[in-house]
């Protein structure tokens, strides 16, 4: 709390469709409304609270619980315009930009130009196209996103322009190209299918300005692919926008024998394809001039090699290529530059979807497991693409909404309770339609971003006291938590203030943790002292499901201590039983209180500081605790169990 700062803004989270959002709010106005996983979202908290002169405090105002409320209705479809109270902090010009940007209607969208007419945005000087320019510029630095809605501009510059779409016989292709024929884009769907091509043709609404052209192509001959691009440039002029989207999962293991085959036309497919394809759309971009737009259909296997419990060797190959692929966007992208062109190249990362490539095969050994739409990645796709000129975005990942902790990992096998998942990003979209997730926090903002430099007030210790309880299994599994409970803070704009104590010197938590080379410069409190000696004694409150006592807000004068004792119930109650003998406060989490489970209470160390993470951020218990536990535990809201008891 800076003493030249002297209004107080409340932050909290709000959990939504499109992921959370985070929000500012004063006793009156609400003063941002973003995406929490952002790249700027540090810097865009600071400069609001510069400008503002505040300091921000965890809670939740009446303008940020009408907000919760609006957007809930606004998102099941029942609310049109909000009636939140809202306080724009910005030029003259932005807020002149920000209002006419509200005054659009529900489901409609204009054109930067008609928006730069509408605000008055031309000079007696300016040139024809300064004002859009300047809409643009007021538009990026809109803090407060849906209730300023910057997702109602159209996409006009790309009207009757030519898209080239790889693989679009079907799932994420044919949901793109027919997406783009509906924003007025002429598109020729590229397909070794070439009659499903044609049916999609048929769907086509009568409206649509754009047209759909069907083109036989197999990406994996080259002979195919230029013919492809020759017919487009004697037919349609060129290229402007290609999307490389085909692509393939063989089932196959890298050492089987005789699977040359199988890698050869996953390696041709996925990366020689895109290659060739890219290089005939660039030059068709660069000899005109164009200032186009290239798309990988990349996916989150082209960031992380994935363990799939279970599964027979079916992705080996498939996450080498998709790593190439990620690769093969950032030398585009300096190839493009080093030319002096203006190409824009984006890398589209989603996770398990709905298309063809997961066999029924695959996904009967994954039941329940969450999946996007083809769709949601089209959508994804149009967000990109509808940035302005001076915009690039390099990279969306998205991932379905409620993925449970085990499954993130895809780690399906009886030992999950107690595996965190692997880091995964998260990004997000803005549209009235489909609204997902866009920009994670880059590893130079996560560097800035420090722990002791928090607003977030509350304290969170781990307590490592019991290297000589667990088996070497359980030890291993700990770690692993450790690691990513730091992870899920270190990606936090608002971390919690983190210690892991009573870590021994030369113990087994700590010569596990030294496989992970540089644990010790993790932005964490760690110490081979107890949580006794490190913290005044009359402060601590030692968490365990065993206690009577109910932990139903959080104290910024406390420090809360999670027992860090993976056991499969060996050692039940021991926690409990080390607080009370030396004379500690004790509480439980609040589960019975806000849910209803299918299993036992007892929460791994990850699942505990996520929800308390949650909630110290300001969103309810109840949501923290249905968002965090696994789907397995089937958590469903008390109001819900009571009615469905009340109706049996």
């Amino acid at each position: 709390e800076n003493s030249q700062n002297n209004n107080e803004l409340c932050a909290a989270t709000i959990d939504t469709p499109i992921g959370e959002l985070i929000t500012l709010g004063s006793s009156k106005h609400i003063y941002l409304l973003q995406i929490l996983h952002i790249e700027s979202i540090s810097l865009q908290l600071k400069r609001l609270t510069d400008q503002t002169k505040s300091y921000i405090t965890c809670g939740r105002t009446k303008p940020i619980e009408l907000l919760e409320r609006e957007l809930k209705e606004y998102f099941n479809g029942s609310l049109k315009v909000f009636t939140t109270p809202i306080q724009m902090v910005g030029t003259t010009f932005q807020i002149r930009v920000w209002n006419g940007l509200r005054n659009i209607p529900f489901g409609e969208q204009i054109s930067y130009a008609q928006l730069a007419e509408n605000v008055k945005a031309a000079g007696p000087k300016s040139s024809a196209s300064a004002p859009v320019r300047a809409v643009g510029t007021a538009n990026g630095a809109n803090r407060m996103i849906i209730i300023i809605p910057c997702h109602r501009l159209k996409m006009d510059r790309w009207i009757n322009k030519i898209a080239v779409v790889t693989g679009a016989s079907s799932g994420i292709g044919a949901a793109i190209a027919m997406d783009l024929v509906k924003a007025g884009i002429h598109v020729v769907g590229l397909a070794r299918r070439v009659e499903r091509v044609i049916e999609l043709q048929q769907q086509i609404p009568s409206t649509c300005n754009g047209k759909l052209y069907a083109v036989r192509c197999d990406i994996t001959i080259e002979s195919d692919i230029k013919s492809a691009f020759n017919w487009v440039e004697k037919t349609l002029g060129g290229v402007d926008i290609l999307v490389n989207n085909a692509g393939i999962m063989n089932q196959v293991n890298l050492v089987d024998e005789n699977n040359s085959d199988a890698i050869r036309s996953t390696i041709e497919t996925n990366l020689m394809g895109p290659a060739i394809c890219t290089r005939e759309a660039f030059h068709s971009m660069r000899k005109r001039g164009i200032d186009g737009h290239i798309f990988m259909i990349n996916s989150t296997s082209g960031h992380k090699v994935y363990y799939l419990v279970g599964q027979t060797a079916s992705m080996n190959i498939y996450p080498t290529t998709k790593f190439g692929i990620t690769a093969m966007t950032e030398v585009l992208r300096q190839e493009f530059q080093s030319f002096g062109t203006k190409i824009k190249i984006t890398s589209i990362s989603p996770g398990a979807t709905k298309t063809e490539i997961f066999t029924q095969e695959i996904l009967d050994k994954f039941p329940g497991l969450p999946l996007l739409q083809s769709e949601d990645v089209s959508a994804a796709l149009m967000y990109a693409l509808g940035t302005p000129p001076h915009v690039q975005v390099h990279e969306l990942t998205i991932r379905p909404k409620n993925i449970p902790l085990c499954n993130e990992n895809l780690q399906m096998g009886d030992d999950t309770e107690d595996q965190p998942p692997s880091p995964i990003s998260k990004k997000p979209k803005l549209s009235d339609d489909h609204l997902i997730d866009k920009d994670t926090l880059t590893e130079v903002a996560l560097k800035r971003n420090r722990m002791d430099d928090s607003p977030n007030p509350y304290t969170v210790a781990v307590d490592l006291d019991f290297d000589d309880l667990m088996s070497d299994r359980d030890i291993c599994k700990c770690a692993k938590q450790l690691l990513w409970v730091y992870t899920i803070n270190r990606k936090s704009p608002m971390p919690l203030h983190l210690h892991y104590t009573g870590l021994k010197p030369g113990g087994a938590i700590q010569q596990t943790l030294q496989r992970n080379d540089g644990y010790q410069n993790w932005d964490i409190k760690i110490t081979e002292n107890s949580f006794m000696t490190t913290f005044n004694p009359e402060k601590i409150v030692y968490l365990t499901s065993d206690s009577d006592n109910v932990l139903t807000e959080l104290d910024k004068e406390s420090v809360y201590i999670i027992g860090g004792l993976v056991d499969h119930n060996h050692h039940k109650g021991l926690c409990l039983k080390r607080a009370e003998e030396k004379g500690l406060r004790t509480a439980r989490l609040p589960l019975a209180e806000h849910i209803s489970i299918k299993t036992r209470a007892v929460l791994t160390i990850v699942h505990v500081f996520d929800i308390l993470l949650k909630v110290s951020q300001g969103q309810s218990w109840q949501n923290a605790l249905i968002d965090v536990l696994p789907s397995r535990k089937g958590a469903k809201p008390i109001e819900e169990s009571v009615k469905e008891s009340g109706n049996s």
